[in-house]
């Protein structure tokens, strides 16, 4: 990825020296990609442009504002560009050290222990589990009842660690016989990443329907409050079966 063109220009009238870069009294120095992030910690470039011995530099001339330099030099508040000085769209980035995880779960409607989603060796992560209810909400637990009575099935998905949801997938391998109303959303506040019953009667099967973010949302864990606990609910005829699996798409420390 090509970011924003960052330079720093020494206007004192002696060498300074950044990171082992000498820099000459009126030279400037255009600092590489690669070398970014030792730059934007640099102690003694951070005093020396409050201080005014030292310039940020766009691609055009000098960053107005002490701030504006600062949050130039991190990248921050500012669009990439190429050599020409023409922006780039770039995708988010998501804290120093985090990473991109995508995780399946797989489940079937009115069905106890349906629930699929284990790690490499085999081992249930433990964050996804379901519930039923019948018409009047009230939670079904033995399989007979689920199929005389389960109107609603919902899958409970917690990890227990701070995510940035971004998006996901669902799967559906073949397409219901009746209407499957989905809803996918934050349980602690209510946000929905899916609303309005999407009807898995029209997503093409065997097929998906994929859902992007654009920028991701932090959710925190919290194990008394489940500040991060995600719920996909369906709405379905009674005790009808039908397979889905979920992937998704957050970054995670």
């Amino acid at each position: 990825m090509t970011w924003n063109i960052c330079k720093v220009k020494n206007i004192d009238d002696e060498l300074h020296t950044y990171n082992g870069q000498d820099i000459a009294a009126g030279a400037t120095y255009t600092i590489a990609d690669s070398e970014r992030i030792a730059w934007t910690s640099n102690a003694d470039l951070l005093a020396d442009v409050a201080n005014e011995k030292a310039e940020v530099w766009d691609s055009v001339g000098a960053v107005s504002g002490l701030s504006a330099q600062i949050d130039w030099l991190k990248g921050q508040d500012c669009h990439p560009e190429d050599s020409d000085g023409a922006n780039l769209a770039r995708l988010k980035i998501t804290k120093t050290g985090w990473g991109l995880q995508c995780h399946a779960i797989q489940l079937e409607t009115s069905k106890l222990s349906s629930v699929y989603s284990k790690d490499a060796d085999g081992d249930d992560y433990g964050f996804a589990s379901l519930k039923f209810y019948n018409a009047s909400d009230e939670e079904l637990t033995e399989q007979s009842a689920i199929d005389s009575g389960c109107v609603r099935t919902d899958l409970l998905w917690e990890p227990d660690y701070d995510i940035e949801m971004i998006g996901g997938e669902l799967w559906q391998q073949t397409a219901p016989t009746g209407n499957v109303y989905m809803w996918f959303f934050h349980e602690y506040s209510g946000h929905e990443f899916c609303s309005g019953g999407m009807n898995a009667k029209f997503i093409p099967a065997p097929g998906c329907k994929k859902m992007d973010g654009r920028a991701p949302k932090l959710l925190p864990y919290n194990a008394t409050y489940h500040t991060g606990r995600m719920v996909f609910r369906c709405r379905h005829s009674i005790g009808a079966q039908h397979k889905l699996m979920l992937v998704l798409e957050f970054f995670k420390a």
